[in-house]
């Protein structure tokens, strides 16, 4: 879990202290304990069916809580995300490896590509910007199959994009949550939680957390990819899970 990695000893420094030095969890104590159970049973049971768990059992005023604070630290195995991608244009190649999925614009203009399956609950995902960067680059989630080119200003497009540009629900947000845009080389670790409706990035360059309220009445969330620039290169691919610790340990903006 991003608990347990949180405590391997490369993020002290990013976890919070008492005015005595011990590390401190906002939490209440029963949901802490509930927490703490579920880890023993994963490590003493030799079937582990606690792996199996998506819920906890608690006095009810923790409910909230503690499904909370169980997304937060990512408790439960998520779902395995299809990195799979789709688009109509013929100029924008799509392959698929056992490293991920990487996308290629081989003309001028932009060209989108989004997911072939809906993300049901909590997904994470990294990004690379491997190439490029000289026209436009938007990464980040949405609520509908076909979109159309121009899908960063659709009703239900959220991410990140070039020239600090940052689209809530189509609308750009300029520099919002100091946003200073994608650049070649770039990596970033996305978390989107359906439930909760947002959607997260840690951006390695700036070591930046930034986080986006998605439009609640939106629902059938995919990835999302638009480029512009002839020759841009983006890959998706499954981060580690000390990159999903990222997500955690980082202070948001």
């Amino acid at each position: 879990s991003l608990l347990s990695l949180m405590f391997n000893g490369r993020w002290d420094e990013s976890i919070s202290r008492d005015a005595e030095g011990r590390m401190f969890l906002d939490m209440s104590p029963p949901v802490f304990s509930s927490i703490l159970s579920y880890l023993r049973a994963m490590r003493l049971e030799s079937e582990c069916p606690a792996k199996r768990r998506r819920s906890l059992p608690i006095d009810e005023m923790y409910e909230a809580e503690l499904k909370a604070a169980c997304i937060f630290y990512a408790l439960f195995p998520k779902p395995c995300l299809n990195l799979s991608l789709k688009s109509t244009a013929e100029d924008l190649s799509i392959v698929e490896d056992d490293d991920g999925t990487t996308v290629r614009q081989n003309a001028s203009g932009h060209r989108v590509a989004v997911g072939t399956e809906v993300i049901e609950t909590l997904a994470t995902w990294k990004v690379s910007a491997v190439s490029g960067c000289h026209g436009w680059l938007f990464v980040g989630a949405i609520a509908t199959a076909d979109p159309g080119q121009n899908s960063y200003s659709n009703s239900s497009a959220c991410g990140w994009a070039c020239s600090c540009q940052v689209y809530i629900g189509g609308a750009n947000n300029q520099g919002l949550g100091g946003w200073v845009g994608w650049q070649t080389g770039d990596h970033a670790i996305f978390l989107l939680d359906t439930e909760a409706s947002i959607l997260k990035m840690y951006h390695s360059r700036t070591q930046t957390l930034h986080t986006l309220a998605l439009p609640a009445e939106k629902k059938q969330w995919r990835l999302h990819v638009n480029l512009y620039g002839q020759a841009d290169v983006v890959k998706l691919a499954i981060p580690t899970a000390e990159e999903e610790a990222m997500l955690v340990a980082s202070r948001g903006s």
